[in-house]
């Protein structure tokens, strides 16, 4: 969709050697800002792993934001 100028995406750094025509990639400026991040997914198909990189995202993201508001669920 970005190279048919219909949208724009945020991309690692490492996008940017990937040589795509039509693309033009740019680097951000100033201080990292922090976001918050939301996973979702059906427990009806669960499997070995999703349930491996939902452990990867906890560790990554830290489980304390999700215990304190309270909607943190333990698989």
């Amino acid at each position: 969709m970005v190279a048919q100028g219909m949208g724009v995406s945020l991309v690692p750094r490492t996008m940017a050697a990937t040589g795509m025509r039509g693309v033009a990639f740019v680097a951000l400026q100033g201080p990292p800002k922090p976001s918050s991040a939301l996973l979702a997914w059906n427990p009806a198909h669960a499997c070995a792993a999703l349930e491996s990189f939902i452990a990867c995202a906890r560790q990554v993201l830290g489980e304390q934001a999700t215990r304190a508001r309270g909607q943190g669920r333990r698989q």
